[in-house]
């Protein structure tokens, strides 16, 4: 539709604009409500498994404690750092090898599309190299796969 200057108009996105335009998205919308409604016994169940566990835990086992969660949240600040920082060593070192488009806009697009996927792969090769390096020496992991223990290992003194 257009407006008097010939312009097209902007419509209002509202659920009845949605649902006339693309009908699925109701479907998608009512699956979504669907799988929030069914996992509610899941939630309440962990939940009481949490405080199950809690109230009969050995004495020398003491649960971790919010203030336990800084190191995470400091990783995660630096893990972002580190992505950003190869991400845009990434772009630079691409931009020679993007083949040649129509614009500056869509070369310099591709080569950070191309820049984010190598900063993946870089880091899911390191996630698995030290992975691999932490259970190297634990008693689960089998001969085959360099380690010196056992599958059946892997669930002694579980959960505690």
């Amino acid at each position: 539709m257009l407006d008097k200057k010939g312009k097209p108009k902007e419509r209002e996105e509202n659920i009845a604009n949605i649902v006339k335009t693309n009908p699925i998205q109701i479907v998608f919308f009512l699956f979504g409500v669907a799988t929030m409604i069914w996992m509610v016994p899941f939630f309440i169940a962990c939940y009481n498994f949490v405080r199950y566990n809690m109230e009969h835990k050995p004495e020398t086992y003491e649960y971790p404690e919010f203030k336990d969660f800084w190191i995470p949240a400091a990783s995660s600040v630096v893990f972002y750092g580190i992505q950003l920082f190869f991400e845009r060593v990434f772009f630079q070192i691409l931009m020679p090898f993007i083949k040649p488009c129509k614009s500056d806009q869509e070369k310099e697009k591709r080569a950070m599309k191309a820049s984010k996927c190598l900063q993946k792969c870089v880091f899911y090769i390191g996630a698995v190299v030290w992975g691999f390096y932490i259970f190297l020496d634990q008693p689960f992991m089998p001969k085959l796969l360099g380690g010196s223990g056992d599958y059946n290992n892997g669930f002694n003194d579980f959960p505690y």
